[in-house]
């Protein structure tokens, strides 16, 4: 399924950085290997209820680190990349001592 929506990474696997976010146990496992517009909608219902979701998780939902959002629906190379980015900088500066 994952393949006739363009989702299927060929790269790097599925447990790779840029595909991860975090979840609590019973979130996360109840997604299974839904396609990224469903698991976009499942996290923005528990936002919209008032459940607690991690701001960086909200983010990539809300595709905040991709470089260009053309298809807030499905979740592409070149959004990994831009997340991928986005951690590197963030751990960078940090370990750096440079917080922004």
């Amino acid at each position: 399924m994952l393949e006739y929506f363009h989702e299927a990474s060929e790269g790097e696997a599925d447990h790779g950085i840029a595909n991860l976010t975090l979840l609590d146990e019973h979130t996360n496992r109840s997604y299974k290997n839904a396609v990224f517009a469903v698991k976009r909608q499942s996290l923005l219902d528990l936002d919209h209820a008032g459940i607690f979701v991690p701001l960086c998780t909200r983010n990539v939902f809300l595709k905040c680190y991709s470089p260009q959002v053309d298809n807030v629906m499905f979740w592409s190379e070149s959004d990994q990349d831009g997340y991928r980015e986005a951690i590197a900088t963030t751990l960078t500066n940090f370990f750096l001592g440079r917080m922004e």
